[in-house]
């Protein structure tokens, strides 16, 4: 499998020596890495160039000027580089371990029904190096309220906790049998996709929506990609170590959403709130527990953050966002059941 290893940067020179060492190291060699720096200011771009001469792989890099933001990084190199099989992102704020991406690889090439999947995501303290038996992600749950939040976010792993987890099948790695857990949809944060799935979806040229920037991108992507019937899943015996800055709440419920709301910029907020927004019109059911929900959030946002409800109604993308919500409906190959038994 020919496989595509992209990473786009921005202000993030605290973490390059990390990530590359853990990419140096890896036990797999047959892929390349594309790097795109996105305008950073704090000297990533000679860092990251620094960095790259000594990989084991071929390379290429680029510097650009403005911030296309996450999406816009990515699909850039999606669009250069994309002829390989599966496209592999992985953020800066990330280690490795050394078997991660030959763990990855091997899955994606034995599973041709994958559309994506992604390592075991472990937090990590970039300050001291070190890794945290706390969980950062695995994977995307999805609510019936509309909301989506990474799955297990917080826990504690410990050994044998593969065999409690919901949806798992065994796959065989290494001549030892492991699991890999089925999931709605993977985080953004170091997902492996299967270019054949991506290409095949309506109305897109890339791998996300161009129209998010940041931010939620990987939820559109994840509806769009069970829409049209491919799977996605986690491996816990592939790991990484994510520093997130963005973290998710601690709880489920409305007092915990908007106490871990105010903890984020007005720049977060804004692409955060707009963006989920335009999951919801593109791609969930429209359910009278989801408008309710929605109808809270308007209502304490019209009166604490108008501002970013202005942000929100931009009335020409809410258009786009109900013609993608159509072209879907007509493409799709998942029924609505499918996608219903995810949500809790």
């Amino acid at each position: 499998m020919k496989l595509s290893v992209q990473l786009v940067t921005w202000n993030g020179a605290k973490y390059i020596s990390h990530l590359f060492a853990s990419l140096r190291a890896q036990t797999h060699a047959d892929w390349a890495l594309h790097v795109l720096d996105n305008g950073s200011t704090d000297g990533t771009a000679a860092v990251v160039t620094a960095a790259c001469t000594h990989m084991p792989v071929p390379v290429t890099v680029e510097h650009r000027e403005q911030n296309s933001g996450f999406v816009g990084g990515h699909n850039r190199l999606f669009s250069q580089y994309g002829d390989a099989d599966a496209v592999f992102l992985v953020n800066q704020d990330m280690m490795l371990e050394p078997d991660c991406i030959a763990q990855v690889a091997q899955f994606m090439e034995t599973h041709p029904r994958a559309a994506a999947c992604s390592p075991r995501l472990m937090r990590w303290d970039p300050a001291t190096g070190e890794k945290s038996d706390r969980i950062d992600t695995l994977g995307l749950q999805p609510y019936r309220t509309g909301r989506v939040v990474d799955w297990m976010h917080g826990h504690r792993w410990e050994d044998g906790m593969c065999d409690f987890l919901p949806h798992r099948t065994a796959v065989v790695h290494g001549g030892r049998e492991e699991c890999a857990v089925e999931v709605f949809g993977v985080s953004g944060a170091m997902p492996c996709f299967r270019a054949a799935a991506l290409r095949g979806l309506p109305g897109e040229c890339g791998i996300f929506d161009e129209h998010f920037f940041s931010y939620k991108e990987d939820v559109d992507l994840a509806w769009r990609l069970r829409w049209m019937g491919w799977k996605a899943y986690v491996l816990p015996h592939a790991v990484a170590y994510h520093d997130r800055t963005a973290a998710g709440p601690d709880g489920e419920g409305d007092v915990a959403a908007a106490q871990h709301w105010k903890t984020k910029s007005a720049l977060v907020r804004r692409y955060s709130y707009r963006n989920h927004w335009f999951t919801l019109i593109k791609n969930a059911p429209l359910t009278p527990r989801v408008l309710w929900f929605e109808l809270k959030k308007f209502a304490y946002l019209l009166l604490r953050e108008p501002a970013i409800i202005r942000f929100c109604g931009q009335q020409k993308l809410l258009k786009t966002m109900w013609n993608a919500r159509r072209a879907m409906r007509r493409a799709r190959r998942a029924h609505p059941i499918e996608l219903a038994r995810w949500m809790i």
